[in-house]
């Protein structure tokens, strides 16, 4: 059974109350970190286009870390890594090469590959260089799979930002892009990283080094990052964090993208145009066919393609702006000025329609850039482009519901969660439902379970449910608001050792048009009704890159548990007597306790506490004395203790075990010790001949009692055999 958990108001203005009371006490007691401390307080956020795929590769020669500059080639590098049996090669330098691995300064090699790409999508050498294809860089084989040199990270995403005129960018003289391997993301900082280097031409502040971190090449000052002294030819960067001595040259990138054409090659009244800046070899292809040739090891050069008015130019971009002007050097293939000029020259022209020198309206197509850096100097990218996508797909919400579980694993299904649909001032709950989907007809809600988790490093677990990514939002949805609230499912009763969010939550999805392009804003605000996280998306944004996220916090501590340990005095000679002997509890050398025994011989120590899980080993042992007669035993009795975690009960749970010398019971002896010569005692009357009486019985302890059975089976059979030698002697 499941309640739903509110907090309560007072509660929340009393917690409140008192965050800030500390808050101020640390701001007086602490000095304050300055804000830019970090270079991640300077990640911008990006956007991610819903119809674009960027594919990220990484290639080597020698091994992925080894350094990749150089004043000469390595002797061997053509049969080197990447290289290995093929044409096109990456190189520490130009020197010696000829044709399509030679520098050709600023003038881009056309030419290189062939008018059409293969028939598995990839571009393909010209038969005067042999005619093969360059699968083997922009697939998806990699080292593990047979193609020595690479590494592939396909889908990556966060490169791009997005202005307020629909336009996607990124550009290295402003910004710098750091491509994290493992999560597949890009994160772009607020101001450009690598320097020019005077050793090389065609070179500018801002360069394009996506496998190299942050921290290679920035510093914090004064809450903004400042560029370290790091070029493309710096050989010294080797950290700890960065195994490379030098910048990771040799990559590739995959770009990806579907286009509608529409409105006269316009989206939002914009036109639609696909600009690019960079080095070394670029390629764009539409629908298989060459428009734009940028081939070759050369410095930065520019591409200029417009859907709206079919034109194509690969030029210098001398004001920097993207735009070609009359004046600027164009390094166009002959007769390829617009897209249909392209198409007519690869045969292709019948393959598509056509409005002019560009394509018709409604019309739907596929634009592949493949770009290499091959050289090991300069790298530079610089793209701007609003490629529409089809309108038919409405645009989609999205929402993750993250699950945070300090203390525990999270186990799958333990931890769940509802939203409700309510009724807003523009849409009802029933519609709200409809969008959501999965809820339950009597409840109005939809329950969503989180999947298992372990914990990390630091203690603490992180599921996650996403939702709403089927739900899509079209016209007949404009000026519509959608309203969930979102809660924590508590069981009735709460499990011990687990502490529940308390947080609710309100996601308002309201659906805007302008002109062509619907827009879906979502607003998730808190219990107060303050907004606290906000994403807005459009059927051209793909919401699921970035979604709103709603977090709740959980908590495990187990119950405390505890141990009691015990021992037994068994004395022969006489009968034993209360506090007469001292007994010590170790751990590691230490001494935790010390008692003496009871008249019956049972030696019980305090309780130990645990509130952590671990491992423990004691040690129980007899404290020598001094009485004359008596025999101490000096024996060492071990007793490990288990303390675990029993995640079911909500509470530690103690097992203990003894060593190879069993159950601690401790023997001694009395003997009437002889008095000197001539004290008058009559020694054949004085010995009592009474054995040790027999310790009385314990019962058997409580849970976390490591008094046992077998010490108490111990002393009552330790007790027969008293009673028997007693019986004896007194015959």
């Amino acid at each position: 059974m499941y309640r739903k958990k509110r907090a309560g108001g007072s509660g929340r203005l009393c917690a409140f109350v008192l965050m800030l009371a500390m808050a101020c006490v640390a701001m007086v007691a602490a000095p304050q970190r300055a804000r830019g401390e970090s270079v991640e307080d300077h990640v911008v956020q990006t956007s991610a286009p819903r119809t674009t795929r960027v594919d990220m590769f990484d290639y080597w020669l020698q091994d992925q870390h080894a350094i990749d500059y150089a004043y000469y080639n390595q002797p061997g590098f053509k049969e080197q890594g990447i290289n290995i049996g093929h044409k096109l090669l990456f190189m520490y330098s130009t020197r010696g090469e000829s044709g399509i691995n030679e520098w050709h300064a600023g003038r881009p090699y056309l030419g290189i590959v062939q008018r059409t790409l293969d028939e598995n999508g990839y571009p393909r050498l010209s038969e005067q260089y042999g005619g093969e294809s360059l699968a083997y860089l922009f697939d998806g084989s990699d080292e593990s799979s047979g193609q020595p040199g690479k590494a592939v990270y396909p889908n990556a995403t966060g490169l791009f930002q997005l202005d307020g005129d629909g336009y996607y960018h990124f550009d290295s003289q402003k910004e710098f892009a750091s491509f994290d391997p493992l999560s597949g993301t890009f994160r772009v900082y607020d101001t450009w990283g690598v320097k020019a280097s005077k050793l090389l031409s065609s070179n500018h502040d801002g360069q394009f080094f996506p496998f190299d971190r942050a921290e290679t090449v920035f510093d914090v000052a004064d809450g903004s990052l400042v560029q370290r002294d790091v070029t493309p030819t710096t050989t010294n960067l080797s950290t700890e964090t960065n195994p490379s001595p030098s910048l990771n040259h040799w990559f590739g990138m995959k770009v990806t993208s579907e286009v509608y054409q529409r409105e006269g090659g316009t989206v939002g009244g914009k036109p639609i145009t696909y600009e690019l800046t960079g080095d070394d070899d670029v390629w764009v292809f539409i629908d298989g066919v060459l428009v734009a040739d940028m081939g070759g090891i050369h410095g930065a050069r520019s591409i200029q393609i417009s859907l709206q008015t079919g034109s194509v130019n690969v030029f210098e971009d001398r004001n920097g702006d993207g735009t070609w002007r009359q004046g600027e050097q164009r390094y166009n293939n002959s007769s390829t000025d617009t897209l249909r000029e392209c198409f007519r020259a690869a045969g292709r022209e019948d393959a598509t329609s056509w409005q002019g020198d560009t394509f018709a309206d409604e019309t739907e197509h596929t634009v592949k850039l493949f770009y290499l850096e091959r050289g090991s100097g300069s790298s530079n990218l610089k793209m701007r482009f609003n490629l529409a996508a089809d309108p038919d797909p409405a645009p989609r919400a999205a929402m993750r519901l993250v699950k945070t579980l300090t203390g525990a694993d999270i186990q799958d299904g333990f931890f769940s969660a509802t939203l409700t649909p309510v009724t807003s001032d523009t849409a009802t709950a029933a519609e709200a439902a409809q969008r959501l989907g999965g809820v339950d007809a009597e409840t109005g809600e939809k329950n969503v379970s989180f999947p298992a988790a372990a914990r990390t490093e630091d203690g603490v677990a992180t599921s996650s449910v996403d939702l709403l990514s089927d739900a899509e939002f079209g016209a007949d949805d404009v000026g519509k608001t959608f309203v969930y609230e979102v809660l924590e499912l508590v069981p009735d009763p709460v499990p011990t050792g687990y502490t529940y969010d308390a947080s609710s939550y309100r996601l308002s999805i309201s659906v805007t048009r302008s002109g062509a392009v619907i827009s879906v804003t979502e607003q998730l605000s808190d219990e107060g009704g303050d907004v606290i996280a906000e994403a807005s998306y459009t059927n051209e944004v793909d919401s699921r890159q970035t979604p709103v996220t709603v977090t709740l916090e959980n908590a495990y501590a187990p119950l405390p548990t505890g141990i009691v340990l015990r021992a037994a005095k068994v004395l022969d000679g006489r009968e034993l007597r209360a506090d007469e002997f001292t007994f010590e509890l170790r751990e590691g050398g230490v001494v935790l306790d010390t008692q003496t025994n009871a008249a019956d011989g049972s030696v019980t120590f305090d309780r130990i506490a645990y509130d952590q899980p671990g491992e423990h080993d004691y040690q129980i042992v007899e404290v020598p004395g001094d009485e004359k007669g008596v025999t101490y035993d000096d024996s060492v009795y071990t007793v490990h203790v288990s303390v675990a975690d029993d995640v079911s009960r909500g509470s530690l749970v103690a097992t203990w075990s003894y060593g190879t010398a069993g159950a601690p019971v401790f023997h001694n002896a009395y003997s009437e010790p002889t008095p000197a010569a001539g004290d008058g005692t009559d020694h054949a009357s004085t010995s009592s001949g009474q054995a040790a009486a027999a310790p009385a019985a314990h019962p058997v302890p409580d849970t976390g009692d490591a008094t046992t059975p077998t010490v108490l089976l111990v002393l009552l059979a330790l007790g027969v055999a008293a009673f028997v030698a007693a019986r004896r002697l007194s015959r």
